[in-house]
């Protein structure tokens, strides 16, 4: 539910939003949770006429309180202040100030949003910026970083992406992309020690049935190309290859979580959940339109996705390559066809 106003240069709007605690939240799309409710505001201003460098710019602010539905309980708030601008030269660029508070995480502990059970994540500051070039020039690079570090806390989150793209002639043109990421000390879900946990190290008596949680360093790289020749309005061919690299190697001390306050207690755990994920594909797609709403495509992809216990997660770049190419590649070819038959002409046979 929302009140505002969307046109003119300025614009605003202040409403009310919630998800119930038997809301499915894979109902109508991917969310992530349910059993929240915020209330938010919105006020921003944009120019709608070229004025000097700019053809237009857009400047909004932003805030909202979040609670639980159920019972109600206050979670935290969040504030952002954001700028973007196209200027004559057909350069894109904008940024984003971001502010949360203190916030009691009811997710984190992996036990139920009514447990009554949450995670204190401290307050967190965010600065952002991304550019874009003019994409009539043969040669273009799009660009963004970002910034992020908590009070009192020792996480602290950073990364970039480069995006190089080229267009050797109307026919072809090559897009290169690289992001990399890096979260140092973050703190999240492990596992919950049981009975059984206890049966194969009695050491674990005292934190038995404790939430555990670690800290860890989670970085990423993500590679991608991509490249398209076309033959002809009615034909293409397009190359594509990505590369994901998730690494998230623990820090050797662990934590019971505090259920009277969220905060986190060391503890004697000791275990092994260091994650490395790969993701690889290669994928080549010809599409021929060989009459009005008639194709052939024909696609082959090579791929690689092992286990995230593959390869250890305290490795370089270059060893999980190594690695990841000595492990088995799966090979996928498809060839469809899709003819259109128009009816009033079918008719017309008979």
């Amino acid at each position: 539910t929302s009140i505002g106003k969307q046109s003119g240069n300025w614009r605003g709007e202040i409403g009310y939003n919630f998800e119930n605690k038997d809301y499915n939240p894979n109902d109508m799309g991917i969310l992530f949770s349910n059993n929240e409710q915020a209330i938010y505001g919105f006020v921003g201003y944009r120019l709608l006429k070229p004025k000097g460098i700019f053809n237009n710019y857009r400047v909004n602010m932003f805030y909202d309180v979040n609670f639980l539905h159920t019972p109600g309980t206050y979670v935290g708030a969040n504030a952002s202040l954001s700028f973007s601008a196209d200027t004559k030269k057909r350069f894109s660029f904008g940024g984003n100030l971001n502010y949360s508070t203190e916030r009691k995480d009811f997710f984190e502990p992996r036990q139920g949003t009514t447990s009554g059970l949450y995670f204190n994540r401290p307050e967190r500051f965010n600065v952002n910026h991304w550019g874009s070039p003019d994409y009539r020039k043969k040669l273009a690079v799009d660009y963004n970083w970002y910034y992020t570090f908590f009070k009192n806390n020792p996480r602290e989150g950073y990364g970039f992406r480069i995006s190089p793209r080229y267009r050797f002639t109307n026919q072809f043109s090559v897009n290169y992309s690289f992001r990399y990421s890096k979260t140092n000390n973050g703190q999240g879900y492990v596992t919950k020690i049981d009975e059984d946990d206890v049966a194969k190290n009695s050491s674990y008596a005292s934190i038995q049935d404790d939430i555990i949680f670690g800290q860890r360093d989670w970085t990423t790289y993500n590679n991608s190309l991509t490249g398209k020749y076309t033959f002809s309005t009615k034909s293409a061919i397009s190359l594509s290859f990505r590369h994901n690299w998730s690494k998230v190697p623990y820090q050797n001390q662990f934590y019971s979580l505090d259920e009277n306050n969220g905060a986190l207690i060391k503890n004697n755990y000791q275990g092994n959940h260091n994650k490395n994920f790969n993701s690889w594909n290669l994928d080549l797609n010809y599409q021929w339109q060989f009459a009005p709403g008639s194709q052939l495509i024909a696609f082959y992809r090579n791929s690689i996705r092992p286990d995230s216990d593959f390869s250890p997660a305290d490795i370089s770049f270059s060893e999980n390559l190594d690695n990841l190419l000595n492990e088995e590649m799966q090979h996928t070819f498809s060839l469809r066809l899709v003819y259109f038959i128009d009816y009033n002409n079918l008719k017309n046979i008979f």
